[in-house]
């Protein structure tokens, strides 16, 4: 049988590159016909800290999920400097469910005037072989910024939000460094048993980030 062949998505090509010379993280567009790029999503997604905080992760992905995945328009992948090309971590921007976008519009905590609302997922392999010190740091909150940042340049009226568990102090980190403020605290849908906090990003923050990025 043949291997069927997946485009590549609109929004960038597969070659790792920075919005900002000065940021630590390199983006890409994870290829869907390299098996290396597969198995590096595979790898974080088995990681158990991702198991535990990430919704819908109890079962792991297929080879065919994880290629459809990487077609999606604001799915990318996360290098680092010492080992550009190889991914290390994602970044995925994507609409809410619509249960969930109706709690977020119930709510009151996004602004009313903004058409639209993309939810942040993101995720990044430990190797528990590497020593803390020998680990680039900061590469999934470099990425985001980098990534939410032309939606800021183009003024387009987005909400970009995220929902973290109190208990999920690594999230919560990785959100603050990237430009997210807690708006307040909501139910994610229908079946959620206790409220999560409420992050959006916020444009005045991420531009003072930038500018201190750039200066040091």
């Amino acid at each position: 049988m043949k291997e069927e062949k997946f485009e590549k998505s609109e929004s960038g090509e597969t070659e790792p590159r920075k919005v900002f010379p000065w940021e630590t993280a390199w983006i890409k567009k994870p290829d869907a016909n390299n098996p290396d790029d597969i198995d590096a999503y595979k790898r974080i997604e088995a990681q158990p800290t991702v198991q535990e905080w990430m919704d819908d992760a109890e079962e792991l992905s297929t080879t065919e999920e994880v290629r459809e995945l990487f077609t999606e328009k604001f799915f990318y992948g996360v290098c680092g400097e010492k080992s550009k090309g190889r991914m290390e971590g994602f970044v995925w921007l994507y609409k809410p469910e619509e249960n969930t976008t109706t709690n977020i519009n119930k709510s009151g905590l996004v602004d009313p005037k903004d058409a639209a609302i993309l939810e942040i997922s993101f995720a990044r392999y430990v190797d528990p072989d590497l020593p803390a010190e020998s680990r680039e740091r900061g590469l999934i909150p470099s990425a985001i910024r980098q990534i939410c940042f032309p939606f800021v340049e183009k003024q387009e009226k987005t909400s970009i939000i995220a929902f973290t568990n109190p208990k999920n102090l690594l999230s919560e980190g990785v959100l603050k460094n990237a430009g997210f403020i807690i708006k307040g605290k909501i139910y994610y849908n229908e079946e959620s048993s206790e409220e999560d906090n409420f992050w959006v990003l916020d444009k005045n923050k991420l531009g003072t980030i930038l500018e201190k990025k750039k200066r040091y």
